[in-house]
């Protein structure tokens, strides 16, 4: 029923959409340029994309706008998002590199152009995103729209070429990156500046309403009834082989789920995926971890295997204790309500996350992930110290969040001088 209801809402979400869609060009709506155009970084089935898309259609309002409208490449399907949504469109690489005509109207009648910088920015995962989103950017600067580069990551090492690309934008292009390890890095390489913020995640609402997050809250009230603190675990689907240290993925976190249990036994442990696309599925490799588990261990398991948004994911993830994973947009979810959370690196995008939240022990060192007793021992020392790290967290939330609403500050600035100019 919650599946069916929830198609069922999409559906009328999209009519409504195109209704508005065909009233605003009855009315002359290029002229009111109220949408923003969201250049998404992956298809649909990243949480971590869905999250930073999320954001941006519940802070509509921080750039005076009313809609968001995802941009998609052809092949790739739309994002699930709570808010006032436009259709989508889709364009080709070549077509945004060769600046179509459609895709030049397209930006002259929005409100904002924003690009989902997030960590393909730097060429990390190949090229072909990074020329789709500062192809989109450069043409926005040229038909005098805001443009944005979102609060992105920049790693140890960037693909020279996209170095290039992002050095070369327009200055009117507004640059954000979102810790300041990748600050430093992004100034050093581009020879550019930019300005710091924190992740759009941070300011995503948590969603209670979902049969997920109903579902979720009876299990772990039960637990806790029960004496147990609840850990919520995320097994990352894109890097968990090669972080079993050899032992394959089965047998790595069953022997950490038994060395955690060993040593903190009133634990209860749910298991959340965040990414759901074949290549990369939580769900498959959390499925798999828990299927080797012991049956009496397995009385204490949950999993929500495919929560549709992460705002269903970052409401299920704050009610628990504690976190560890394997997915930083998980780990954002948690932190932005002060759940203690600690997390597996697998890109240089962590340590400048953990440097804004100031948490010294955030990733677990090499050494300690090449045994799974290892690193049960390593989290479970954690637990005495849970209730202070919350409220580390509480007092230092506000500043960072307050850096997440930076990401949105140069469209109202510019909407502002409009009207001024008008007037």
């Amino acid at each position: 029923m919650n599946a069916l209801q929830g198609r069922v809402g999409r559906l009328r979400r999209r009519v409504q959409a195109q209704l508005r869609q065909a009233l605003r060009g009855m009315s002359g709506g290029s002229a009111r340029r109220d949408d923003a155009l969201v250049v998404m970084s992956a298809a649909a089935g990243s949480l971590g994309d869905q999250a930073m898309l999320q954001s941006v259609a519940d802070n509509l309002q921080l750039m005076e706008l009313r809609y968001v409208r995802q941009v998609l490449m052809p092949n790739w399907g739309e994002f699930a998002v709570n808010g006032p949504m436009l259709p989508s469109l889709r364009f080709s690489v070549e077509e945004v590199e060769a600046k179509s005509a459609r895709v030049v109207t397209a930006v002259r009648d929005a409100g904002a152009v924003l690009a989902v910088g997030a960590d393909i920015i730097d060429g990390y995962y190949g090229l072909h995103p990074v020329r789709y989103q500062i192809g989109m950017l450069r043409i926005a600067a040229e038909q005098g729209r805001p443009a944005i580069l979102l609060g992105h990551s920049i790693s140890e090492q960037p693909h020279p070429e996209a170095v290039q690309m992002i050095a070369s934008l327009p200055p009117s292009v507004a640059v954000y990156v979102r810790d300041p390890i990748s600050h430093a890095r992004f100034e050093r390489f581009m020879g550019r500046t930019a300005t710091l913020v924190a992740d759009v995640a941070f300011l995503v609402q948590p969603d209670r309403t979902s049969g997920d997050s109903r579902q979720a809250a009876q299990w772990i009230a039960a637990r806790r009834a029960a004496g147990d603190l609840v850990l919520c675990l995320n097994v990352s689907g894109l890097n968990a082989e090669k972080q079993s240290a050899g032992l394959g993925v089965q047998e790595y976190w069953s022997a950490f789920v038994k060395g955690f249990l060993s040593l903190h036994p009133h634990t209860s442990f749910l298991f959340l995926s965040h990414d759901n696309r074949s290549n990369s599925s939580d769900a498959l490799m959390q499925r798999e971890v828990i299927a080797s588990l012991p049956a009496a261990v397995r009385q204490r398991v949950y999993a929500v295997d495919t929560p549709e948004t992460a705002a269903i994911a970052k409401s299920i993830s704050g009610m628990t204790d504690m976190v560890f994973a394997g997915r930083m947009h998980l780990a954002i979810g948690a932190l932005s309500q002060a759940v203690p959370t600690f997390c597996i690196a697998y890109v240089g995008k962590y340590e400048g996350l953990a440097e804004h939240l100031r948490i010294p022990d955030f990733i677990p060192e090499a050494h300690v992930l090449e045994q799974p007793d290892t690193l049960a021992a390593w989290l479970a020392a954690k637990v005495p110290d849970l209730q202070q790290r919350r409220k580390a967290l509480q007092d230092r939330l506000p500043a960072v969040k307050a850096m997440s609403k930076m990401n949105y500050a140069s469209v109202s600035q510019r909407s502002g001088a409009a009207s001024g100019a008008a007037g």
